[in-house]
């Protein structure tokens, strides 16, 4: 039986979770869940926003990531969380390429710029 003079709201909400955020939970190193969605991987966070937009949630809104009662990270919203990855070093983001886009090319018709294009123009 809950004791009237407790607070109505939940512990994580009394720890700083917004109102319309989503909540996610942390377990071990590599899995995080939230709304019934659970994601394991080395940067479990950014696959989880990744997961939830692919479900079909708001990119716009922000997720507040629990390791038991403790808030252990915010991300401001789960669509800029979507588009991060691990850096090559482990330290710190960098945002994943868009959609659709390759390698950067010559346009048909330009000479290469290197080596190559200064020997062809050399007599």
């Amino acid at each position: 039986m809950r004791s009237p003079y407790a607070s109505p709201k939940s512990e994580k909400q009394r720890c700083g979770a917004a109102v319309g955020a989503i909540v996610a939970t942390l377990s071990g190193s590599d899995t995080a869940s939230a709304e019934g969605i659970s994601v394991s991987s080395p940067s479990p966070v950014l696959a989880l926003c990744r997961k939830l937009i692919a479900y079909g949630f708001d990119p716009a809104i922000p997720i507040h990531v629990f390791r038991g009662d403790t808030l252990a990270l915010t991300v401001r919203s789960i669509g800029e969380g979507a588009r991060l990855e691990i850096r090559g070093d482990g330290v710190g983001f960098r945002r994943l390429p868009k959609l659709g886009a390759g390698p950067p090319m010559r346009r048909p018709g330009r000479a290469a710029v290197g080596n190559r294009a200064r020997r062809e123009t050399t007599p």
